[in-house]
């Protein structure tokens, strides 16, 4: 069953299954306890995790074309649909900590808004602390954010630097 367990928008059909043969506990336990491989690692993040995901997701609001926009309603309205599983009280919340308080009707910031919040929830903050966790145990980390766009891109510009676009960079594919 786990094969086809989904996080919401995000699904990963193939994820970590606790077999006692392969693997004892999960990966979040033996993060906690300080039960892996100590070793060195390169991690990192994309400014624009997000809207490789969304895009396929709010297909009506996030169309692939230049120019899109978010207005306040959508936005409020796209929260709800990303977040089908939380109360209103935590609905509020991811509300408060993505609004840009200084614009809020702001349909550029609504829109990035929205890539912030499933960037961060699904890749961001789990890489970050993934990164503290060996770095606690006296591993050495890199860490890097990537921010270069290519020029052959293909995707609109506000999409920006999605999940992905670092790959070839990373893993030094000829350019």
């Amino acid at each position: 069953d786990n094969e086809w367990g989904t996080l919401g928008i995000c699904e990963f059909p193939f994820v970590p299954v606790v077999d006692g043969a392969f693997l004892d506990e999960t990966p979040q336990r033996s993060l906690a306890s300080g039960r892996f491989k100590k070793t060195d690692i390169l991690t990192g993040s994309n400014t624009e995790e997000g809207y490789y995901f969304i895009i396929y997701y709010l297909t009506e609001l996030l169309r692939k074309e230049e120019g899109v926009t978010v207005s306040r309603e959508e936005f409020l309205q796209a929260v709800r649909e990303l977040n089908p599983y939380v109360n209103g009280a935590a609905r509020q919340a991811i509300v408060f900590e993505y609004t840009d308080w200084t614009e809020p009707e702001n349909p550029n910031s609504n829109r990035d808004a929205l890539d912030k919040m499933v960037g961060d929830y699904h890749f961001a903050c789990n890489v970050n602390e993934f990164a503290q966790r060996y770095a606690e145990e006296g591993n050495n980390v890199y860490m890097y954010l990537y921010t270069h766009r290519s020029k052959g891109n293909p995707w609109p510009r506000w999409t920006g630097v999605m999940h992905g676009d670092e790959i070839n960079y990373v893993f030094g594919e000829p350019l």
